[in-house]
């Protein structure tokens, strides 16, 4: 076999897997943005970059599309999850304000160690098997863990460490329950992109306590480095507001947690995709400050046009945080 041969057996796997994870990206972000399925605006994946295209002619100050509040991984999103949840919540109301991060850490570490993987069907124990499938956030952790972390600022190391030994408990049962995992059992059919995304990745290995201190830590630096607070809403000049979450489906005994409204209510947005750095920009993406008909979602943000575009240019909003 040619050496040539030999490289492109090497870098076919390789090339499958990032294919199908950019794949299971759109899948989770698509539907959480209105307007982005085709019927406003286009999102294409160039191999390298993403692309948003617009589908019809806008005049500046319309929304091309809207970004709901489902695509933010907040702390409402950990304190939902079946392993980490319950415990992230004592914690939370035992360490009052400011331990948002350290929740939203705590979710991209177990990510990670339990390799974008979720239980269904465990009824309320999450001891007990269940059934093996792509996790809601793995799409989004994968991308944000496929970039170096982040260095940790010597102002906060301290805080970085009190965080990480809060979260070691956590992950070490989050990877016990992960490595006695039974195997998922592929779909019959077409499998979305997610699923072939989580079976590439392989189930992982038991973990050390060591690797799960530097995983804590990273995700600590992670969550610190990516969280970003509203953008301003477009045109008024006014000043951003909370994130608005919600929190319905996260409940126990006699209390339901409200929803992640407040000063210090943060979020990661999604990592990339509704925002482009190349090309004159005509969009902005902004915090949504409209009313909403009784009974529909807020949604989180908005890409408005800042200047009039016609049918097939390219929506390039700027990052609002860069």
């Amino acid at each position: 076999m040619t050496t040539s041969k030999i490289m492109l057996l090497l870098l076919l796997p390789q090339t499958t897997a990032l294919q199908h994870a950019r794949q299971a990206y759109a899948e989770f972000l698509l539907p959480c943005c209105d307007g982005l399925d085709g019927s406003r605006a286009t999102l294409e994946d160039a191999g390298d970059a993403w692309t948003v295209t617009a589908a019809r002619a806008y005049n500046r100050g319309q929304t091309i599309f809207s970004v709901s509040s489902d695509a933010l991984l907040t702390p409402t999103a950990a304190y939902g999850d079946k392993d980490l949840g319950p415990p992230l919540r004592d914690l939370a109301r035992q360490a009052g304000p400011g331990f948002d991060v350290v929740a939203v850490a705590g979710l991209l570490a177990a990510e990670r160690v339990r390799t974008y993987r979720a239980r269904a069907d465990q009824g309320l124990a999450p001891e007990s098997a269940g059934t093996v499938v792509p996790s809601t956030w793995g799409p989004v952790a994968r991308r944000l863990w496929a970039a170096d972390a982040p260095a940790v600022d010597p102002s906060v190391a301290p805080l970085v460490e009190q965080a990480v030994s809060l979260l070691l408990p956590l992950l070490e049962v989050a990877a016990r329950r992960a490595f006695t995992a039974p195997a998922p059992v592929e779909p019959k059919g077409f499998a979305p992109a997610n699923w072939r995304a989580m079976l590439e990745d392989g189930a992982g290995d038991s973990w050390s306590r060591g690797e799960l201190e530097r995983v804590a830590r990273s995700a600590v630096a992670l969550a610190i480095d990516r969280q970003r607070a509203p953008p301003p809403p477009f045109g008024d000049g006014g000043a951003p507001g909370a994130w608005e979450v919600t929190a319905d489906a996260i409940r126990e005994p006699g209390r339901q947690v409200a929803a992640a409204v407040g000063e210090d209510a943060m979020a990661i947005p999604p990592p990339e995709a509704l925002v482009n750095g190349g090309g004159d920009a005509n969009a902005a993406l902004a915090s949504f400050a409209g009313k909403v008909p009784s009974g529909e979602a807020r949604p989180a943000l908005v890409v408005v046009a800042t200047r009039d575009i016609a049918p097939g240019d390219a929506v390039v909003a700027v990052d609002p945080w860069a």
